[in-house]
């Protein structure tokens, strides 16, 4: 048995409320009736949702709607008039106060459900112009930088990337070097070797930090000998079994060098 879905007085209440507030209300929207709006969900909460009938106060409908009792028998004037309920007011009985008797309609609340089909479509559409209308020129503009409203040339990251990761030893790219000097009466490429390690200018000065100062050398551009690159004088390190041990040998060793042979001089 498939369920009905024409608004009718076999609806429970609840439902019936629940279709008329999400279709916009119909004779009931607008600022003006907020407050029939609030007190037909209040009595939706508190009749029983087949019968829609029972025993009510003008409090308690005003605690339920979150208003004052006098507001709230306002607005149950205006829903009677509407035909939305039927309200028989309290009395007192030898002095004691009877609640009321209030109704809900739901013939008349199906027949409200009925018409307020299609209630919303032309406020939403164009409140979707309006949206794109302020995406496209006010919003825009306010919150996208000039430099960034134009296309950029890919999305896409970069698989491969020429730059020097952290800690790496190898020499910089040929894009990023830093300018270098051109020795005299030499063609070609710019020389970024230092002459006394061939190594470049960054590795160079990189490497003269960890040295003491007596080993030290400044930054010379020039291409290096062969000989040079084989053996860099402030990369050499002394073999451990022959270097002296100790201050007193260390101090001594600097005061007297080793004699050195020079082979251009022999030859």
């Amino acid at each position: 048995m498939t369920a009905c879905t024409v608004p009718s007085a076999s609806w429970s209440l609840d439902r019936l409320v629940s279709s008329l507030q999400s279709h916009g209300w119909g004779e009931l929207d607008g600022p003006e009736n907020a407050g029939l709006q609030k007190v037909m969900t209040a009595l939706e909460s508190l009749l029983p949702w087949e019968s829609a009938e029972g025993r009510l106060t003008r409090a308690q409908v005003a605690d339920a709607a979150g208003m004052t009792p006098k507001w709230a028998g306002h607005c149950l004037r205006r829903l009677e008039d509407l035909g939305l309920i039927t309200w028989r007011r309290g009395w007192l009985d030898h002095g004691q106060p009877r609640a009321g008797w209030i109704r809900v309609i739901k013939s008349r609340l199906a027949e409200m459900c009925r018409a307020v089909r299609g209630y919303l479509d032309a406020r939403r559409e164009q409140r979707r112009v309006d949206t794109r209308h302020r995406l496209a020129t006010t919003l825009r503009q306010r919150t996208v930088p000039p430099w960034k409203l134009h296309r950029p040339l890919s999305c896409r990251g970069e698989l491969s990337s020429t730059l020097p990761t952290q800690g790496s030893t190898g020499p910089r790219p040929s894009a990023f070097r830093q300018p270098s000097q051109t020795l005299p009466g030499l063609e070609g490429d710019a020389v970024t070797e230092c002459q006394v390690c061939g190594r470049p200018e960054h590795q160079c000065r990189a490497a003269d930090r960890r040295l003491p100062l007596r080993m030290q050398h400044d930054f010379t551009p020039g291409r290096p000998s062969p000989r040079t690159l084989v053996a860099p004088p402030h990369v050499r390190t002394p073999d451990k079994h022959q270097a002296p041990r100790g201050w007193r040998a260390t101090a001594r060793a600097a005061m007297h060098p080793a004699p050195t042979l020079d082979l251009e001089e022999e030859q």
